[in-house]
């Protein structure tokens, strides 16, 4: 299942770049519920010295929702950008593994 995802979004890329990226470059604000999520891959952003965090995620996030976190917390498609930060390709990480056997890296 990861491949066909990196594949489709490979493809997606590929065959029209600037939506791609301009839909992968797109972040919405979030609420805490969706932040808690156990799969959904949210980024906090603390205020200040103070204990709260305002959440916002982006479309990769909710792509990763679908498997699960490793220990690292992270899920297993990601984007790849050149030194200038323009994403040039999707790719399965090497370094993901699941926390239980139901998943499969295909």
């Amino acid at each position: 299942m990861m491949t066909k995802v990196q594949n489709l979004l490979n493809y997606a890329l590929d065959k029209d770049p600037q939506a791609i990226r301009a839909l992968f470059a797109m972040r919405v604000d979030c609420n805490e519920v969706l932040a808690d999520h156990p799969t959904i891959q949210v980024r906090g952003i603390q205020q200040g010295a103070t204990d709260e965090f305002e959440y916002d995620v982006g479309i990769l996030g909710i792509i990763n929702g679908f498997f699960e976190t490793d220990e690292r917390g992270h899920g297993p498609i990601q984007a790849t950008f050149d030194d200038k930060g323009i994403l040039i390709k999707f790719k399965v990480d090497d370094e993901w593994q699941p926390k239980s056997t139901e998943i499969s890296r295909e």
